[in-house]
C-alpha cells in the first residue's frame, strides 16, 4: 500500500488497540505494511491504518511511543495531514475545585495541555494550547506525565494548578505537531478518577466508554474536514 496518498487525510492518533481498534474495524480501515512503528511499542496491532476517510496510528502507551509513531509516520508522508485528532482515556482529578462538574463516562475537548513531571515545568514545558472544533463538548486542560501523579506532586508549586485531567501521551505529541505546524485537536474519555485504584478503573471501564464515544470521533473528525 502506498501511504504517500493518503498523506492529506486527517491522521487520528491513539495509544493503544482497545482505543484504536474500533475505529479501525468499523471504518475498514486497512494496514500499512510499509510503516513499522518503534519496537518499544507492545501494542500487538500498532502501526498505521488507512482508508478513504481518515489514516489511523496506534502507536503505544506512553509519550516516547507516540511522539516517535507519528514522528515516522509524517517522514513516510510526502504531505502533512489535514489535522490531527488524539483520542483516548483520561484520568480525572478528584478535586471539586478544578474537575468542572465532569465525571467518570464523560468526553472533553482539550484546550490547553501542560507537564507535571519536571522540576519547573513553567520553565522547561509551557502548556500548549490546542484547537476546540466540538461546540458542545466540555473543555477541559489536560496535564500529561510518565506516571500517574500522587497527591505529593499535585502539592508541588510547579503543578499546573489548572488541570483537571491526566494522560501520559498528549504533551509530547502536541510540541510535535506545533514543531511541524499541524492542527492537533484532542477529545477525552474520563475512564477514571485519579487515585490510588485509578488504573483499575481504567481497566474496567475503557472498552465500554471509547465504544460509546467512537460515533462521536467519527463526528468530529467530519465537522473539522467540512472547515
Amino acid at each position: 500500500m502506498d501511504s504517500q496518498k493518503h498523506a492529506a487525510s486527517p491522521l487520528v492518533v491513539v495509544a493503544s488497540e482497545k482505543e484504536g481498534m474500533g475505529l479501525v474495524k468499523r471504518l475498514g480501515l486497512r494496514r500499512d505494511p510499509e510503516i513499522r512503528l518503534p519496537g518499544l511499542c507492545r501494542e500487538k496491532n500498532s502501526g498505521l491504518y488507512c482508508g478513504d476517510k481518515l489514516n489511523l496510528a496506534i502507536t503505544g502507551v506512553y509519550e516516547h511511543n507516540m511522539t516517535a509513531a507519528v514522528s515516522l509516520v509524517l517522514h513516510h508522508a510526502n504531505r502533512n495531514p489535514l489535522f490531527v485528532l488524539n483520542f483516548g482515556a483520561a484520568g480525572l482529578y478528584a478535586h471539586h475545585h478544578v474537575n468542572a462538574g465532569l465525571t467518570i463516562g464523560d468526553m472533553v475537548h482539550v484546550q490547553k495541555v501542560c507537564r507535571f513531571d519536571l522540576d519547573d515545568n513553567v520553565h522547561w514545558a509551557p502548556s500548549v494550547d490546542l484547537r476546540c472544533s466540538d461546540a458542545c463538548l466540555p473543555k477541559a486542560v489536560c496535564v500529561t506525565g510518565s506516571r500517574y501523579s500522587t497527591e505529593n506532586d499535585r502539592r508541588s508549586p510547579y503543578f499546573p494548578k489548572d488541570g483537571q485531567i491526566e494522560d501520559m501521551e498528549l504533551y509530547g505529541l502536541a510540541v510535535l505537531l506545533q514543531t511541524h505546524k499541524i492542527p492537533l485537536i484532542s477529545i477525552k474519555v474520563i475512564a477514571n478518577l485519579v487515585v490510588s485504584d485509578g488504573r483499575q478503573q481504567m481497566r474496567n471501564n475503557l472498552s465500554a466508554m471509547i465504544s460509546a464515544a467512537e460515533e462521536r470521533i467519527i463526528s468530529a473528525i467530519d465537522q473539522e474536514a467540512a472547515v
